[in-house]
């Protein structure tokens, strides 16, 4: 017996497909977010060299200008930390008690990868030059940024691995019905519809979560990520929809 509104039998395919795309949304944001924070940490992510007060900063920037991991070194002379301590308002009387400037001149070493285990090797490399008195960096700041980028690569393999498995489903679903003489094409496209009407529900109600947690929704997410959704809906509402 047909069903008197067969059309009605796609609005659990939405009910279902909607909150499955609103976690992809957050899975996306959460993997947009990381990738921005770690790149944010990767200017801060520095390691300061200090050198001796006869050394030669040519000689101790050589080596430091072919260690793989480093990407650019930043030398700061005695008297750029001098001004730059008189423009902090610095009481420079005080400081230039002696009569000479009593700081030390270092490199300021940007790497590559902002990773703890590459901090940790330059500032070993680092104090085996001649000439260099100390090495110094913030710890912190690189296991935060290891983590962002772990927190990257698990919802990047997460993402992956759900788009893979619907993907072979979705497959399945349509080889099992794909009987030319008895294929219903009207109702592939109301399954399909039922996607796109799935992804416009579900980008709404991340518009409106992400305003309700004080997020600026426009430029939360690239429009690459948001175009993501159109298949993963489509894909979702296969699955759901189509039965043999």
């Amino acid at each position: 017996m047909k069903h008197p509104f067969p059309y009605l039998r796609f609005v659990p395919v939405i009910a279902v497909v909607t909150p499955v795309l609103v976690l992809v949304c957050l899975t996306l944001n959460l993997r947009y977010q990381a990738k921005q924070q770690a790149r944010a940490l990767l200017a801060t992510a520095t390691v300061a060299i200090f050198l001796n007060a006869d050394a030669s900063a040519a000689a101790v920037m050589a080596p430091l200008s072919v260690d793989a991991l480093v990407a650019q070194t930043d030398f700061i002379s005695k008297e750029a930390v001098l001004e730059k301590m008189a423009q902090a308002g610095s009481p420079l009387k005080e400081i230039l008690a002696t009569g000479e400037n009593p700081f030390t001149p270092y490199f300021l070493v940007h790497l590559k990868a902002a990773t703890a285990p590459g901090a940790k090797a330059v500032a070993e490399h680092a104090l085996k030059i001649a000439g260099v008195q100390d090495v110094r960096y913030d710890e912190k700041i690189f296991l935060a940024a290891d983590r962002l980028a772990a927190l990257y690569r698990l919802s990047q393999a997460g993402l992956l691995l759900v788009f893979v498995v619907f993907s072979l489903v979705a497959a399945f679903r349509l080889f099992n019905i794909t009987d030319h003489q008895k294929f219903d094409y009207a109702l592939l496209g109301m399954t399909l519809l039922s996607g796109i009407v799935s992804v416009l529900l579900a980008g709404g109600a991340y518009m409106l979560l992400v305003r309700w947690c004080g997020a600026v929704p426009v430029g939360v997410l690239p429009l690459t990520y948001v175009l993501t959704l159109f298949p993963a809906g489509l894909l979702l509402s296969v699955v759901a929809g189509l039965k043999r």
